[in-house]
């Protein structure tokens, strides 16, 4: 059975690898009955976020930037419930990034079912998703702005998404 599994991801890796190979083995520890909480790796946990997906939602995600900018939803921190609409919404997605002849990005694709209404005009019936509190789940868009810090003192983040980093070249 593990061969099979492996050969059967190998074969995908070949052909899709940067599209969805993240998103199909997603798929596949949801279709065994499991929640996935993916993470990427500069995401900071500075406390435990689980007890903020106790909502009764499909996934959560987190968004990437916020106000005034259009909403941007992050595939980098998702926590997917085992059920039948999220393993519909990801089925959905998993064709969405396959009409690409060129490879995009599984977030680009992502946006693109919210932004462009495709949920809308085809929706997954019974699929609900929460956007997490950006005052809790903070993207580094703004946590990295010391401007915005300044506003914002009381922002105690639970998870930081270690993105949208500046900083100056020094001379050593």
């Amino acid at each position: 059975m593990r061969q099979k599994v492996f050969a059967k991801h190998t074969r995908q890796l070949k052909h899709a690898f940067g599209r969805r190979m993240h998103t199909q083995y997603i798929l596949d520890i949801l279709n065994i009955g499991h929640d996935v909480l993916f993470s990427d790796v500069d995401i900071v946990w500075l406390h435990r976020p689980y007890r903020f997906f106790n909502d009764p939602f499909d996934i959560f995600i987190l968004e990437d930037q916020g106000p005034p900018s259009p909403t941007v939803l992050c595939a980098g921190f998702v926590v997917y419930k085992s059920t039948n609409a999220t393993k519909q919404f990801m089925e959905r997605w998993i064709a969405e990034i396959d009409i690409f002849k060129e490879p995009r990005p599984d977030q680009v694709v992502l946006n693109r079912l919210f932004q462009n209404k495709l949920m809308i005009k085809k929706p997954v019936p019974n699929f609900k998703y929460k956007v997490l509190d950006p005052n809790r789940f903070v993207s580094g868009h703004y946590y990295f702005n010391a401007t915005w810090r300044k506003q914002n003192p009381q922002v105690k983040p639970v998870v930081l998404h270690n993105n949208w980093l500046q900083w100056e070249e020094t001379a050593d």
